[in-house]
């Protein structure tokens, strides 16, 4: 063999070598940067605005949290376009577990995509990693009401089409979805549904006597129900719950409305799996904290979890069910 020939057969071996040692750094570096993360703080971002069912939780978590992952989370509010701007901007987030969002789950990706178009994919451009609550929504009217029961308040409004006020708060959301339920389910003619923007300026809009009749969700309606202030006629839950033993759920009184308010927490698609199992694992033991728990009984807001494919699981469900239902009942697509 030449000397030439020799030498070009070494700096092929040599440079064979190198592309092999390059590609183990490579295929090494996943698992040790998932096994140093967190190396900062994380940032979850909220897609309504503070002081809400949805950012409160998150506030909640983000005391505890850096005992379980040893870095804080940062709570940044991002709300508007019924949810889509939060939400956009965790799904063109960078994957690398340092940004997150709550709320996921929950309508804005399950009902909301059957009835506009959204900028990004609601199932496959995130990894749910688990809830931290799901509770229930209700029907509210004043304390001075002619109704005692959601019988008489139904009766009324058929003897008298049109001329009840029915209210909600938001559209696309789960108050939306639990005022059209309600219409199907009792076939009142519901002509006047005002939108109001978020849940505080829906009770007041009821307190204020703008509404008859408003769809709320419970955390919202907590402190004037214990004031006596309202009364609760319906509960969208399975059964009971305990913050409200004596109000009782619409099954119990012949009407299939069941739903709750998801407050889940999702990744972006492409976030290494070590890091979303790091993050499930830290935030599973911080809903465990005491302190946790004191500050949700505190938001009137049950802690409910999920192992990450129950998660996902349940999401798929939950779109799927919601497309049947939009169907059924024609409702159109905004373009």
């Amino acid at each position: 063999m030449s000397n030439g020939a020799g030498r070009n057969r070494f700096q092929h071996m040599v440079i064979l070598c190198a592309v092999m040692v390059a590609s183990l750094i490579v295929l090494g570096g996943a698992p040790l940067a998932a096994t140093e993360f967190p190396t900062k703080p994380i940032n979850i971002i909220v897609n309504y605005g503070p002081g809400g069912g949805t950012d409160l939780p998150a506030r909640a978590l983000s005391s505890v949290i850096h005992k379980y992952l040893g870095q804080p989370f940062i709570v940044t509010n991002k709300p508007g376009g019924g949810a889509q701007i939060g939400s956009s901007f965790v799904a063109k987030a960078k994957p690398d577990g340092y940004t997150l969002l709550l709320t996921y789950g929950g309508l804005e990706q399950t009902f909301a995509p059957h009835l506009r178009k959204l900028p990004y994919d609601p199932l496959n451009d995130f990894i749910p990693i688990t809830t931290i609550s799901i509770y229930d929504c209700v029907l509210d009217v004043r304390a001075d009401a002619p109704w005692k029961n959601l019988k008489e308040l139904i009766e009324d409004a058929k003897k008298k089409p049109g001329k009840i006020r029915f209210g909600r708060s938001g559209t696309f959301g789960t108050n939306h979805l639990q005022s059209l339920l309600f219409k199907r389910e009792t076939g009142i003619p519901m002509k006047i549904n005002l939108p109001f923007e978020g849940g505080t300026k829906t009770i007041t809009g009821l307190l204020g006597g703008h509404i008859d009749v408003a769809f709320l969700g419970q955390p919202f309606s907590m402190q004037h129900y214990l004031a006596g202030k309202i009364r609760m006629l319906g509960l969208s839950a399975e059964k009971r719950n305990k913050f409200l033993p004596d109000v009782p759920t619409y099954r119990e009184a012949g009407y299939d409305i069941v739903l709750g308010n998801v407050k889940g927490i999702a990744a972006p698609k492409g976030t290494p799996m070590e890091i979303v199992n790091k993050l499930h694992d830290a935030i599973i033991k911080a809903t465990k904290d005491k302190a946790f728990k004191k500050m949700m009984n505190n938001f009137y807001q049950p802690v409910v979890t999920m192992e990450r494919k129950e998660f996902a699981a349940f999401v798929r469900k939950q779109y799927d069910r919601w497309g049947r239902f939009v169907k059924e009942m024609g409702l159109k697509v905004k373009k």
